[in-house]
């Protein structure tokens, strides 16, 4: 039986792969908890542990492209959009209720 947490773990380790990184992510939002991590292909992750529905604005990841998920006490891996980043590296991301969402760079 799947746990009441694992699917928010899920959202931790289904694109944070063994050899990973962790690397610096900050907020002055106190309802976001971020952590980032580098993948030892190159590809970066930032999970967002949201304490409150909201928006944040990515900023400071590599050009290319990231699929944005989330999973909530309702919904589990819900697949928001994939995005193309250019060199802005900013990614605007949203969730509707409490809950961790990951942007997850593809390599």
């Amino acid at each position: 039986t799947l746990g009441r947490r694992s699917r928010f773990l899920r959202q931790y380790f289904k694109c944070v792969r063994p050899g990973a990184t962790r690397i610096g992510a900050s907020t002055l939002n106190s309802s976001l908890d971020p952590v980032a991590f580098l993948g030892s292909d190159g590809s970066q992750t930032v999970v967002i542990n949201a304490q409150s529905p909201g928006t944040a604005v990515v900023r400071g990841l590599s050009p290319g492209r990231y699929s944005v998920t989330y999973t909530t006490d309702d919904d589990a891996t819900v697949k928001v959009h994939d995005a193309e980043l250019d060199s802005t590296g900013q990614l605007t991301v949203a969730i509707p209720t409490p809950g961790v969402l990951t942007i997850c760079g593809e390599q």
